[in-house]
């Protein structure tokens, strides 16, 4: 009897002195885990750690995080971490105990919101967490967020750096100002929710993201556009030393001034990036300092375009659509810079292979003409007298065909346009747009009077025209 209490006691001992030592080399443990943590945070926001603290049982760090919507704003994080592998403290509604390696209790100090956070590092090194953000009111010089609730449930594989997310806003209003450029703009944003399944490289984030809105409202003071069920789905691929994007972004419907667009579709692809040029701007993006300006920023993503152009990039939207009351336009553009040591953007954008073909329906192209130039003088020359709005529309057509700024379907129920630049010219159908501009209007210094197979215009009247 005497051997099992000694023994008993001798297990009850162990015991003891297992949950009083472990927590200590969890704690060793779980600090070497962190940085992993805190780096896949960048994709947000610059985190920086200026302080902590070691107990025993628990340990207190100090972040300073700047939100990469705010430019230039910081706000401080405390964390609260107890260490495993026995935590009794409660985790998303449950009240434990939890074997686990650590529970992270986050809360913002001096931020424009209420945080309450909380992520769970299991024995098996995965995370799982929420986040659960409050009363978002944020404002600079140019805008401002106010955003009454954000909803993040996350999961995070530190072994293999794989995450998965689901994001939820019940609303979002967001206001522009900008005197400089006339802007004052809002946007208001109904349900927004979003998902993501990734996997990080190099601070590279690979996968697919999704995300939906119910509606988008803008206005500003003498236009209002209206987005009703708005989709967005994003892949990023890594294929060897280059990576490719697709996004695809569909809406129910569209509307502005009244008028209905739908359907609307846009589906583009980024191919060729090159991982390297990538991979260094996360790093530079990450070694910012906190205090950070939008100048910096906006100096970083134009070193990250020109490098992505020298290295060779191909771009290209397949059959966008926008649906309107006289018809289906759509669009598709390809573009390829072959890999240069490029000066400038503008150079790469020069050297680059491109074309846009616009197709547009015929009472479309019918519509747009007999608005903007029916009642025009060069549209009053095409005939003697004058035809009505319809008919003359349909002469401008012709003339536009005829002068090869138009092709013509072979059903005649669709006109297209095929659009490039070169060396800073645009050519269209493969002619100098300036080009078709001077056939349209005769020299000024011409004595003869304007002939009826030629359009009266001048490049300005056109530009005017096109601006109203």
């Amino acid at each position: 009897m005497r051997k099992f209490f000694t023994a008993f006691f001798s297990i009850i001992l162990l015991l003891i002195t297992f949950a009083l030592i472990t927590p200590f080399f969890v704690g060793r443990y779980v600090d070497r885990l962190l940085p992993t943590y805190y780096n896949a945070m960048t994709r947000f926001a610059t985190v920086k750690i200026t302080k902590t603290q070691r107990h025993w049982f628990s340990e207190d760090v100090t972040l300073e995080v700047a939100p990469l919507i705010c430019p230039g704003q910081t706000f401080e994080l405390q964390q609260h971490i107890i260490f495993g592998p026995f935590i009794f403290a409660p985790f998303n509604a449950g009240s434990g105990p939890h074997f686990a390696l650590a529970l992270l209790d986050s809360t913002a100090v001096n931020a424009p919101f209420t945080l309450v956070s909380q992520a769970l590092i299991k024995i098996n090194r995965s995370l799982s967490g929420f986040d659960h953000i409050t009363n978002l009111n944020y404002q600079d010089a140019t805008r401002s967020w106010l955003v009454p609730s954000i909803t993040i449930h996350f999961s995070y594989d530190l072994s293999h750096s794989v995450a998965q997310a689901e994001l939820s806003i019940p609303s979002l209003t967001v206001n522009m100002k900008e005197a400089a450029n006339h802007l004052d703009l809002t946007a208001n944003m109904v349900n927004l929710t979003s998902t993501a399944h990734l996997k990080i490289s190099q601070g590279l984030w690979y996968g697919d993201e999704g995300l939906r809105v119910d509606a988008i409202n803008l206005k500003n003071d003498k236009e209002a556009l209206s987005v009703n069920a708005l989709t967005v789905n994003d892949s990023l691929v890594k294929l060897g030393n280059t990576a490719n994007l697709t996004v695809l972004l569909t809406a129910k419907s569209l509307v502005s001034d009244a008028v209905l667009y739908q359907p609307v579709a846009f589906n583009v692809q980024l191919r060729d990036m090159d991982v390297t040029t990538l991979e260094n701007y996360v790093k530079s993006l990450a070694a910012l300092s906190v205090q950070y300006d939008e100048a910096q920023f906006d100096k970083l993503n134009q070193q990250l375009y020109l490098a992505l152009l020298q290295h060779g990039l191909t771009a290209e939207i397949n059959q966008a659509q926008l649906g309107t009351p006289h018809g289906v336009l759509s669009m598709d553009l390809s573009f390829t810079t072959p890999a240069q040591n490029y000066a400038d953007i503008m150079t790469a954008l020069n050297q680059s292979n491109n074309k846009i073909t616009i197709t547009i329906p015929k009472p479309m192209a019918q519509y747009l003409l007999e608005k903007y130039f029916a009642q025009s003088q060069f549209a009053a020359a095409l005939s003697q007298p004058t035809l009505g709005g319809a008919q003359t529309a349909d002469l401008l057509l012709q003339q536009f065909v005829n002068l090869k700024f138009f092709k013509l379907s072979a059903d005649s129920q669709f006109y297209s346009a095929d659009i490039s630049m070169k060396n800073g010219r645009i050519y269209v159908n493969n002619q100098s747009l300036q080009d078709t501009l001077d056939l349209l209007a005769p020299a000024s210094s011409s004595k003869r009077a304007p002939s009826k197979s030629k359009l009266a215009i001048t490049t300005q009247e056109m530009v005017e025209h096109y601006d109203s």
